[in-house]
């Protein structure tokens, strides 16, 4: 019996390894795809970047003076936000639509709320 116990904490064991290394290499793979994505947008100016996570996997968007980078999941998502026609209350109570094409704050705000996990955000100088 204690044998058929050991066997069973090592297989979780091996699991929630092969788990973790597998969610490393995805963070690691996303971090990547974020840094060749601000080395090519040095040529444009950046309004903001949004890592985050869809489902488990590793999401970005960039809005540059040139336009919206964003991964096919986080896309989707923001596609279904904005069709949706959801919106986001302001402090004094007025409203502003999700957007993919509005203004940065409000692609922004979009871009966050479809995102399961948000996890880093920059923002530049003309954001808000």
């Amino acid at each position: 019996m204690a044998l058929a116990g050991a066997r069973v904490a090592v297989t979780r064991t091996g699991r929630a390894l092969r788990d973790s290394v597998a969610e490393r290499a995805a963070s690691e793979d996303a971090r990547s795809r974020a840094l060749r994505l601000r080395a090519s947008s040095r040529r444009h100016r950046r309004v903001f970047s949004i890592e985050g996570r869809i489902e488990e996997q590793p999401v970005l968007g960039v809005l540059r003076d040139d336009g919206l980078v964003v991964t096919a999941s986080l896309l989707q998502r923001a596609q279904l936000l904005v069709s949706m026609g959801d919106e986001f209350e302001d402090d004094d109570g007025s409203s502003r639509p999700a957007s993919l094409d509005g203004p940065p704050l409000s692609v922004l705000l979009t871009l966050i709320r479809a995102c399961d996990q948000a996890l880093a955000i920059e923002l530049g100088p003309s954001t808000l």
